[in-house]
């Protein structure tokens, strides 16, 4: 079996990941991290004049691996993510697993950086 957290997400977070910390909703402790910050399509519509009008969301992708030593459950809605290179802190809306160790924070803009 390919292993690829080792072979392909964790050079990828290596390389393209950037800081981030999870700050979960229960107050646990604040656990830092690294993902690659993009956003994804989550609505596509037609309006009247047969325009597509599409979505975009800011989301995070990161591995499993990251949260395996610690004891504080994985991501979760409403738990909220401070994003390092921006300041931004975004609440989760939901996640995704994707079945090969990684992970996609589905986010919205919480509070802008001061």
């Amino acid at each position: 079996m390919i292993d690829f957290d080792t072979l392909a997400l964790a050079p990828a977070m290596t390389a393209f990941g950037e800081p981030a910390t999870l700050l979960p909703k229960s107050g646990d402790a604040a656990v830092p991290f690294v993902g690659t910050f993009f956003s994804a399509s989550r609505d596509e519509k037609i309006d009247r004049d047969g325009n597509l009008i599409s979505t975009n969301h800011p989301a995070l992708g990161t591995q499993l691996a990251q949260f395996a030593a610690v004891p504080a459950p994985l991501p979760r809605q409403g738990d909220q993510v401070l994003l390092a290179s921006s300041g931004i802190t975004y609440a989760i809306i939901d996640t995704k697993l994707d079945g090969i160790g990684g992970l996609h924070l589905m986010m919205q803009i919480s509070k802008l950086a001061a």
